[in-house]
């Protein structure tokens, strides 16, 4: 099955309370299965743009998502996952 890497975004949100830069730390020091292109964090927000292989952009997605779940735990819900441009091919 051939897979590509793609370019995914994900957005999570906590309490406005929460430290987005805790999270950010705690979702740079896990893999995340993909390497991170971009980061932003702020009162109860974290945002990630990885790269990621996958044979579709839906299973990019679904896997992002469950990873950062996982990392960031119930304090924190994920909003936001999208999976933009197949950056290559990769034969798998």
């Amino acid at each position: 099955m051939t897979r590509a890497t793609w370019l995914v975004s994900v957005s999570a949100r906590g309490q406005q309370d929460a430290h987005g830069i805790d999270a950010d730390v705690a979702l740079h020091r896990t893999n995340l299965g993909g390497v991170i292109r971009s980061h932003g964090f702020g009162p109860g927000s974290v945002d990630l743009e990885l790269k990621v292989s996958a044979a579709t952009a839906a299973e990019a997605c679904a896997f992002v998502r469950q990873r950062v779940t996982d990392v960031l735990g119930p304090e924190w819900m994920v909003v936001d996952v999208l999976a933009g441009a197949q950056l290559t091919d990769v034969a798998s």
